[in-house]
This record gives structure tokens, sequence and C-alpha cells, in this order.
């Protein structure tokens, strides 16, 4: 099903106030709660223009109600960014939320579907091939591991037939000397 250019519209400021939300928290920003409240209730009204009454039930309402300074004596600066922090977590949340209900608007189950065993398929695929290329290497590093081990007697027999070698010669020298002298 596709979806109003209005709602998809409105699907992209969701997107963009839930980064900058979770941007001013992380920042710790807490005194924009007020502000970002007045974007999401723009965005909220214009979906409520353009999405039929049963699709604006998923739509999460979110109010910003801060604590009176009026009403308490006590009332701390302290307080009042508590309730911002709180408030900006729950809008975060309510656009996130509303955000993947707008995407699900313009999905369909069974494509979403399609792409999932699609998806999976490829992730079993290659799992395959990592264990293939994991046998090939076990037997790779056990044949290294076996010529590492005949080394020693590798160099061994190296050395025997270096002497072997030497002792020819000196024994061709030695023949060639007592030849000479007769």
């Amino acid at each position: 099903m596709k979806i109003k250019p209005e709602v998809y519209s409105s699907l992209k400021m969701l997107e963009s106030l839930a980064e900058t939300s979770l941007a001013a928290y992380k920042s710790e920003r807490f005194d924009s709660a007020k502000n970002l409240a007045g974007q999401y209730n723009a965005i909220y009204d214009l979906l409520k223009e353009y999405l039929t009454s049963e699709q604006f039930k998923f739509v999460p309402r979110v109010s910003y109600y801060p604590p009176s300074k009026s009403n308490s004596s006590d009332y701390t600066e302290s307080e009042e960014n508590n309730y911002n922090a709180s408030f900006i977590i729950t809008l975060i949340s309510a656009t996130f939320l509303a955000v993947s209900y707008l995407e699900s608007l313009e999905g369909d189950l069974d494509i979403e579907l399609k792409a999932k065993e699609e998806e999976l398929k490829i992730k079993e695929k290659d799992l395959e091939l990592r264990e293939k290329e994991t046998d090939s290497l076990k037997k790779l590093f056990t044949k290294a591991i076996e010529a590492v081990s005949q080394l020693p007697e590798v160099q061994r027999s190296k050395a025997v037939a270096d002497w072997k070698k030497n002792h020819r010669e000196i024994d061709e020298n030695s023949r060639k000397k007592t030849n000479d002298k007769e």
C-alpha cells in the first residue's frame, strides 16, 4: 500500500525529530524539551489530518506538562531538568514508535517475509562458505604443524648429507694426493 505524500513527509520529519531528540538527550540539553514537544505535536496534528481514524489510533500522543514553579516553593532547577530528561526519553520512544508504524503502512507483509527469507538464505550460504574455509584452514594448519614437527629431522638429514659430502671430498682429495705421490 502506498502512503500519501503528506504522511511520508511526516514520517521523514519524525525521523529527524527522533535524531534531534536523541542528540538533545545525549548532550543533556533538557531545556529543549518544550520545543521538541511542540515539534512533535505539530507533526501529530498533520498525521491526524492525513491518516484514517483507524490508522491514527496507533500514533502515540505526547503531552508536555512540567511541574509549575508557582505550585511549589521547593521546586528546583534540578527537578525541572529531571522532568525534561524524562520527557525527552518518552518523546524519543513515541517518535520511534510512530516512525515504525508509519513505515509499516508502506510495507507489505509478504514482501517483508520474502526479503527476510532471502536474507536468511544469504546468511546460511555465507555460514556454509565460512565452515568450508574453516575446514580448509584446519587441514592447512594440520599439515603445517606436521611439517614443523618434522623440521628437526629434515635438518638432521641435511646435516648428515653435508657431512657425507664433506667426507667424500676429503676421501677424494686424500686419494689424489696418494696417487700423486706414487
